[in-house]
Parts: structure tokens; sequence; C-alpha cells
């Protein structure tokens, strides 16, 4: 946990930060982005405090700093690995598919097959919209999808100034830019043929991903290369539908991301 100066020093910083908050929310505007390039926008003194997702409690982006797994359900297992695991991979998969393949782009479904390499198949659709989109997805699978989800990454450019604190560690640091965009404010419901999926706050905890190249348009502080990053949000985790169409609806409303209502047609084969 940050102390009381390191927070007040991360505090100062969001001046500086503004500009990278300003010029990603352009890209997204720009390209219609999804969930994982949406855009951070500036945060008042004192931000950080969650504001009462509607999943449940949720602890302060300060009180995950530096513990991965540190919310409730960032430690059960699913098919061998936790659920901070899986957001893991949720996102290590979105981040190395380029831009305009990417399925988080898509605003068809036809992009939502790629690199689906594991028995949990990852779902996403564009932020702060109203798509309507198909997927086939094989039988059998888990469901992971996301209502409101954000990966704080890093390095970025210097001009950004985005970084921790003196004494304050990059997990913290990445935790607390993870929570204020992903979670602070955030209402969130996902439904699966009508009826309401239980939703999940994952904390990742620090790991290693690699951004395609092209990912900088949409992000500004992805290198091309293995970097850092923190992933928290709300997450449903869908036992394997029955064989044939099924209708998931996402919906959410964010003080940063914006509305999103977003209707995904799943054909189960």
């Amino acid at each position: 946990m940050a102390t009381r100066r390191q927070q007040s020093e991360v505090h100062s910083q969001h001046g500086a930060i503004e500009t990278r908050h300003s010029r990603a929310r352009s890209r997204r505007a720009a390209i219609g982005s999804a969930v994982l390039i949406a855009a951070l926008a500036a945060a008042p003194a004192g931000a950080g405090t969650s504001g009462g997702a509607k999943a449940g409690p949720v602890p302060t982006a300060r009180s995950v700093g530096g513990q991965p797994g540190n919310t409730p359900d960032a430690r059960t297992q699913l098919l061998g690995a936790s659920l901070a695991e899986w957001t893991q991979r949720f996102w290590i998969r979105a981040m190395s598919i380029p831009l305009n393949v990417n399925p988080v782009s898509d605003t068809t479904g036809i992009h939502c097959g790629i690199s689906q390499e594991w028995p949990v198949w990852f779902l996403a659709a564009s932020a702060g919209s109203a798509l309507n989109l198909n997927c086939t997805i094989p039988g059998g699978r888990v469901i992971l999808v996301p209502a409101s989800s954000y990966l704080a990454d890093y390095p970025c450019p210097k001009e950004f100034g985005f970084e921790p604190a003196p004494g304050q560690t990059l997990e913290s640091f990445l935790s607390y830019w993870a929570a204020y965009v992903g979670i602070d404010g955030v209402t969130a419901k996902v439904t699966l043929d009508g009826k309401s999926v239980p939703l999940r706050r994952v904390n990742s905890g620090l790991f290693a991903f690699a951004g395609a190249a092209d990912m900088v348009t949409a992000d500004p502080c992805i290198t091309g290369a293995p970097q850092l990053g923190v992933a928290d949000g709300l997450y449903a985790f869908i036992d394997p539908p029955s064989r044939g169409k099924h209708t998931l609806l996402i919906q959410s409303t964010s003080p940063i991301l914006g509305e999103t209502q977003n209707t995904i047609v799943l054909n189960i084969q």
C-alpha cells in the first residue's frame, strides 16, 4: 500500500499525465477503440477511491496496489489457473493482435476467433458503444467477458510524466490507474439470454505482455516490445453454453469510458 506521501505525489502528477489522457481519448473517438484501449481521463486530487460498482464491495485502488490478487475473486481457480491469471491471458491476447484485425475494435464479430488458444474463450467489445456482434464459439468453452476493464501499461513516453512516485512500487502505481479507470464509479451488468450473470472484480497483478506495434495508434504507451501492466475490472466468467444461439448483453456506465450497451449473438457449435 502506498503511503500518504506517495499518494500525494501521485496526485501531483495528474496535470502532467493529462496530456496522455486527452491524446488517448481523441484516438479512441477516432477509431472506435475497445475496452483495452479506452481513454484515461485526468484525475482530480483524491481520485482512486472506488465508486460503488454494483458487482459487490470494491476495495479502493490503494488497497489493491502492491498485492496481486487482493480482490475477493482473484485467486479463485478455474481450469487450473487463477482468475487473475485468466485476466492476464485475456490482455496478453488482446494486446498482441494487430489493430486492424483486433477483435476488440471489431464492429461485426468477424475477428472474434483470432488467437483463441485456451480452454477459456475471450470476448470483448468496444467500450462506450452500442454494437451488435456475432461470434461463433466451439462447444464446451468457458467464456470470459469484461463488463468494464482497463490495462495500465508501462513504460510511457517521457513527456507524459507517467511514473511512480519516489518509493512507490510500479505495481502499486499501475494498480491505482487500472482501478481508477476500470472500476471507480462504474456500474455494470451482463445478461445471457435475459438472465443476469455474476460479475467478479479481478485485479490481475503485475504481468508482462507485448503489444502489436500498430497498437501505439490507440495506446501511446505501447512499445511493440515486452513491457509491464496491471489490469483491473469487472468480468463475467460464463459456464459453457449449450449448443445453438444465445444472446449476451453487456451494459456499463463509467465516468471515463462512457455508456456501453453491446449485444453479442453467440453461435455455439
